[in-house]
């Protein structure tokens, strides 16, 4: 049944076997070669169907089956039923309407696709892939740790960018450069790419974090180990004489003041002043009596600070032989000038005149 209609024609309450005019009457009898197409239909395609009567003369309109979509190829039978088959996995086509195989592509490197692909998709941030006509994510590669890549589609190991020096990343596969974490006070990274953070060695330090180098401790300072944040002061009365200490064994007392421990090494041990009538130095583990008729005061730090007792007359050599003892590490020549000058000074005589033979063996 085909009408025209003009304006005054409803397009909403349309019926099948009346008009759309309520004094029209019913439509009595049958229907025949009833179709409801899905799209408007041409000049000619409207004419073929009036002139078709239903027998073998007359011709017949045959619609076209729609096209296939994006991701498949393939065409109408001859039965007029749609025959699509999808790309396989590692290809796609973003066309539609395809009819051979040939229309899928391959997908490139940093990207895969499953069957029946519009568009490959891209390997995430954080990996890549050097593969072509990849089926899965898993020819994904992640970024080694300390590293990161915050672009899609990578396709070499190339696109992963090192951590900076004093970061870290511990991550594989990260995306973002917030991957990369600072190294914490007491470490240090000295190199790019790195997973992890060094420990400030013995004598050293960091404060603060994301340092690529540890700071010397100064003289009179220590650590008491490794990836310290800060130097302990040698304890009162004591000092070192070299940079970079890592222990409290380096702080020496001072001239005057004495290790409270026998052991000289003894870390627990602090230095005490030097009582009368003894001498005290960093060369000697206790405190030294001054010879028989002589004395000394509080805090003297060398032999010849003992002076005579009234009524005897002490004797000094200009020549003085002295077996010291004292650390390994302590500077002995740094301090031979304040050591001459103390000997002079006690015993009255020009600096210059002052000698010594020095033993270490400590």
């Amino acid at each position: 049944m085909i009408s025209n209609r003009n304006s005054a024609t409803s397009l909403t309450s349309n019926f099948i076997g009346r008009s759309n005019w309520a004094s029209d009457l019913y439509w009595f009898g049958a229907l025949d070669e009833f179709r409801i197409y899905t799209k408007a239909l041409s000049t000619s395609e409207v004419s073929a169907l009036y002139s078709f009567r239903g027998d073998t003369y007359s011709p017949m309109i045959i619609l076209q089956c729609p096209p296939c979509a994006s991701g498949q190829y393939g065409a109408c039978l001859s039965s007029g039923a749609l025959s699509c088959t999808s790309c396989v996995t590692g290809t796609y086509s973003t066309g539609t309407g395809m009819i051979t195989v040939a229309t899928c592509q391959q997908c490139g490197t940093g990207t895969y696709s499953a069957s029946g692909a519009s568009v490959c998709t891209p390997c995430a941030a954080g990996t890549y892939s050097g593969s072509t006509g990849a089926s899965s994510s898993a020819v994904c590669l992640g970024c080694g740790t300390g590293k990161y890549s915050a672009s899609a589609a990578a396709s070499s190991a190339a696109a992963c960018i090192e951590c900076s020096t004093g970061t870290y990343s511990a991550t594989t596969g990260a995306s973002s450069p917030t991957a990369c974490t600072a190294c914490a006070a007491g470490t240090y990274g000295k190199i790019t790419g790195s997973s992890y953070c060094y420990e400030c060695d013995g004598g050293t330090y960091t404060s603060s974090t994301g340092l690529a180098a540890c700071n010397a401790c100064e003289i009179g300072t220590y650590t008491v180990s490794q990836g310290a944040q800060t130097c302990v002061a040698c304890p009162a009365n004591s000092n070192n004489t070299m940079p970079r200490s890592g222990t409290r064994n380096d702080c020496v007392c001072s001239f005057g003041y004495v290790r409270s421990a026998l052991n000289f090494t003894n870390p627990l041990s602090e230095c005490l002043s030097c009582k009368p009538d003894y001498y005290c130095s960093p060369f000697y583990s206790t405190m030294v009596p001054c010879p028989a008729h002589t004395h000394s005061q509080a805090l003297s730090s060398l032999p010849v600070h003992c002076r005579c007792d009234a009524g005897y007359r002490c004797r000094y050599v200009q020549n003085v032989s002295l077996q010291l003892t004292f650390p390994n590490t302590f500077d002995f020549p740094a301090q031979a000038a304040s050591i001459r000058a103390a000997l002079a000074g006690a015993a009255s005589v020009p600096a210059e005149s002052v000698t010594w033979t020095v033993k270490q063996v400590g």
